[in-house]
């Protein structure tokens, strides 16, 4: 008797193993099925998988930023007027010449000083690229072409001084825009 339930055991054994074995070769049968099924789907319905184009990126096109409002002067505790215009927008790189469209711009200043009384002070500033001397008279010439573009345009030279700071409150060895500017001052006009 005990052979005999052994012998059921065994059989009984072999029969869930054969089982479970059709039972997995039908479920990875079937799964070969739905991906035949599925791939001859996709290829013989709707378009067809094209990818996308390489994308190509070409430079940005950057416009200058607009010459700030000359006309609006900043009054100063102590009465001077002070307008403040970077020399990106008057000048090109390590030059003091005006740039063409910078003019056109610095006309809108014009009323103000014609309507003071008072000297005109134009400064000069760098950024902290270069040596110290060569920024310094880089400043002063930039200034004195501002002061030479007033002059021809009916402003007395007596009234305008003219001054550069070079790189004064720049840090050195840094290009920063903010620093390369050329400030017109109105003293003492309220």
């Amino acid at each position: 008797m005990h052979q005999a339930i052994l012998s059921a055991t065994k059989i009984s054994a072999a029969r869930r193993g054969r089982a479970f074995l059709r039972a997995r070769s039908l479920a990875v049968t079937a799964g070969l099925g739905l991906v035949a099924i599925f791939a001859t789907a996709c290829a013989s319905s709707g378009p067809v998988f094209v990818p996308a184009p390489t994308a190509v990126r070409g430079l940005p096109s950057v416009a200058p930023n607009p010459l700030p409002p000359l006309s609006s002067f900043v009054t100063m505790s102590n009465g001077d007027r002070v307008a403040t215009v970077s020399s990106d927008f008057l000048f090109d790189l390590d030059s003091a010449t005006l740039r063409a469209d910078s003019r056109t711009s610095l006309s809108k200043v014009l009323p103000a000083i014609r309507n003071s009384a008072g000297r005109v002070s134009v400064i000069g500033f760098t950024d902290g690229l270069g040596s110290a001397a060569t920024n310094l008279r880089l400043s002063v010439a930039r200034a004195a072409s501002v002061k030479t573009w007033l002059v021809s345009q009916g402003i007395s030279a007596r009234r305008i001084v003219v001054s550069g700071e070079g790189e004064a409150g720049a840090k050195k060895n840094l290009a920063d825009a903010r620093s390369r500017r050329v400030e017109i001052v109105l003293k003492g006009t309220t």
